[in-house]
């Protein structure tokens, strides 16, 4: 039972470091240039999830993330909330007025914004998408727990 928790905890690890590390490939292309074949199915791959507005990316220029900030900070919750995972075991059952709760100061960004209360904030974007994804690795985690616990044992 350990043992397939750490495999579970390990391999989302991964996944999410896999994932996070392509939204930056146009910067680790610069370090290695053999990457530069995997860039197109990258791009792709990540409009598939995010609208991947130039405003909204984070860098400049060739230089820029593949997602959004928003979306950026979702994926970086995702992948610190399975290293602590990987750490101290969360146990906690996902909750939806918790998610409700870490999901609001997104939209209450998204509304302002959209309604010309204020420019766009990278830093905001950033934040609120890091809280709903930090939050968000208990609405992965738990079910693929139970999943993996049911299915072997």
């Amino acid at each position: 039972m350990k043992n397939q928790r750490l495999i579970l905890s390990l391999l989302l690890l991964l996944l999410f470091l896999i994932w996070n590390a392509g939204i930056y490939l146009a910067w680790l292309v610069e370090y290695f240039p053999s990457l530069i074949y995997l860039f197109p199915l990258a791009e792709h791959s990540y409009s598939i999830v995010c609208h991947q507005n130039g405003l909204k990316l984070i860098g400049e220029g060739t230089n820029h993330s593949l997602v959004c900030s928003r979306c950026a900070g979702i994926y970086f919750g995702l992948l610190t909330s399975s290293f602590v995972n990987l750490i101290f075991r969360i146990e906690i059952a996902p909750n939806n007025k918790v998610l409700f709760a870490v999901a609001l100061p997104m939209l209450i960004d998204v509304i302002l914004y959209n309604f010309g209360f204020y420019n766009y904030s990278k830093t905001i974007a950033f934040l609120t998408g890091l809280l709903l994804g930090s939050v968000g690795f208990l609405y992965l985690y738990s079910p693929l727990r139970t999943l993996f616990s049911n299915k072997n044992g």
